[in-house]
């Protein structure tokens, strides 16, 4: 997953996504949408990995499941 939202970093400007959990970095993921439905896959990670999200600005950080 760090590679998507590396990826999505360089091409979704100002929006940057950070993840919190070194574990939720290595998971591997797959999906189809556009590169630019930043609000989409976040989505899609809080519903399939539970993975709630905070947003400070442009902002959006993934943090560990509590």
């Amino acid at each position: 997953m760090g590679i998507v939202v590396a990826s999505s970093n360089r091409h979704n400007a100002p929006i940057r996504i950070v993840i919190a959990d070194t574990a939720l970095a290595r998971t591997e993921v797959s999906a189809s949408m556009r590169s630019d439905n930043v609000e989409g896959f976040i989505r899609l990670l809080e519903a399939g990995f539970g993975r709630p999200r905070e947003r400070d600005g442009d902002t959006i950080t993934l943090r560990k499941a509590q």
